[in-house]
């Protein structure tokens, strides 16, 4: 419950926030009104948080968290004694800049907001934008970002980093991107407008939870209000399969055209050496592309600048690729779609199409020079050498060369956004080699000790 006291004795509630969809006891998504609660129960709970908060004198926002059962009692958590991440979904749904009012009470004006005036209008959805693997347990992903863009439209509204068209996210903090709110006269509307929000919110080079997110929106636990505050860790593997299931639903034509058509633009660019500009032509007009690993062949039956006469699987098409800043517009026989098309280091085209990401590869294309081709956690070519599985920084270092260490046991602590991870021992050995130390930052892939046979 939302609260606001001055420093002459006012306080007020401002309606609650249902945040029980959470990961490692950390919010993704928040929402006002709570769908669980009734009008009775919302009115004991505001009255117990402004009697709660007043009677310590409080003043300045503050949240007041409390616990919900199966029967909507309710029961005091915590007070958190500062403005909240979501509190995006009260101001939407109340009307009131709560920062506005911060700032007021600070100063020592009275508060000018009375309970009677205060209403609820309409539902908002929050939605936490993370660089983070929901495959990976949720492990941290700092790490350049290649192509950023954030939804726009009516109700729809984003804070966030200042990340404009590609930037660096560091080990150094808390691994949110932003936070993506969006508004509907209902919950129904409001959950719509969230995923059409993130299935326009293309980040690349870097792990996200964008796709995660969508699925949940989607998932009949939450459009069905039986999320608890446990269900995503309980449920995680239900829920990355139910992501795949909505990817493995989008016609994978779609995406592949339109790394396929940036391809062929690359090949047009005036800098582009001999071999790219050649590279499908050696042989015959029907050159490979793999998509998510899968090899498909293209035939070109007539390229037009942008516009191509193509045949795919036996299938004649036409397809045409437009890019505008980020966003790219892909037509296919006359139906088009919005699209957003990179470029990796690598030379492959990263794609994010209806919020989830894909990747296009031209393997008879000549690659960039000087490539490095080392994944982060990926460089362990020797199982002795313990590599750091992110980038980070040595909180901890459990052991001293040659100790003997079992499978499983704790090496040394990375600390990375906020996150401490634990590097355990593969087998039972003996420390030959430390490489780092407490306080070292190491990279990716970075080694971290060596180990010898027992």
């Amino acid at each position: 419950m939302q609260v606001l006291g001055d420093k002459h004795g006012n306080m007020v509630h401002l309606f609650e926030r249902e945040c029980s969809a959470q990961r490692r006891h950390q919010k993704i998504v928040e929402e006002a009104p709570s769908p669980t609660i009734t009008p009775e129960v919302r009115k004991k709970m505001g009255e117990s948080a402004v009697k709660l908060a007043s009677s310590i004198g409080y003043y300045n926002a503050g949240t007041i968290e409390f616990l919900v059962d199966s029967d909507l009692n309710f029961y005091f958590l915590e007070m958190n004694t500062r403005i909240q991440v979501e509190h995006p979904v009260t101001e939407m749904t109340t009307g009131i800049d709560l920062i506005e009012e911060q700032i007021r009470i600070a100063s020592g004006e009275p508060l000018r907001l009375k309970q009677s005036d205060l209403k609820q209008n309409g539902h908002a959805i929050e939605c936490r934008i993370y660089a983070e693997d929901p495959y990976n347990n949720f492990m941290p992903s700092p790490g350049f970002i290649s192509l950023y863009h954030e939804p726009i439209g009516q109700h729809i509204r984003v804070d966030s980093m200042e990340v404009e068209g590609s930037g660096q996210i560091h080990s150094f903090f808390d691994p949110m991107i932003s936070k993506l709110i969006t508004w509907g006269e209902n919950r129904e509307e409001a959950r719509m407008r969230m995923i059409t929000a993130l299935e326009n919110y293309a980040v690349q080079g870097i792990h996200t939870n964008i796709a995660f997110l969508n699925a949940i929106m989607q998932h009949p636990a939450f459009t069905g209000n039986t999320i608890t505050t446990r269900y995503i860790d309980d449920h995680l593997n239900e829920l990355t399969e139910y992501t795949n299931k909505l990817k493995s639903a989008i016609e994978p034509h779609v995406p592949l055209m339109a790394g396929f058509l940036k391809s062929l633009a690359i090949n047009q660019e005036a800098n582009a050496n001999v071999w790219q500009k050649i590279g499908y032509w050696r042989h015959i007009q029907e050159p490979s592309a793999v998509f998510d690993g899968k090899e498909f062949k293209i035939r070109i039956l007539n390229l037009d600048e942008n516009n191509l006469e193509y045949e795919l699987d036996g299938v004649p098409g036409e397809a045409s690729l437009t890019t505008i800043g980020l966003q790219s517009k892909l037509c296919i026989n006359g139906v088009c779609h919005q699209i957003y098309v990179g470029q990796d280091e690598k030379g492959a085209f990263p794609i994010s199409f209806k919020g989830f990401d894909f990747l296009v590869e031209r393997p008879d294309m000549a690659g960039p020079e000087n490539v490095t081709f080392a994944e982060t956690g990926k460089l362990n070519i020797d199982p002795d050498n313990i590599v750091s599985p992110m980038p980070g920084k040595v909180l901890k270092v459990n052991v001293s060369e040659g100790d003997k260490v079992i499978k499983g046991e704790v090496l040394m602590v990375v600390e990375a956004m906020k996150m401490e991870n634990n590097i355990l021992s593969p087998k039972d050995a003996v420390v030959d080699k430390l490489l780092v130390k407490e306080g070292d930052m190491v990279d990716g892939s970075s080694r971290l000790l060596h180990l010898t046979e027992d």
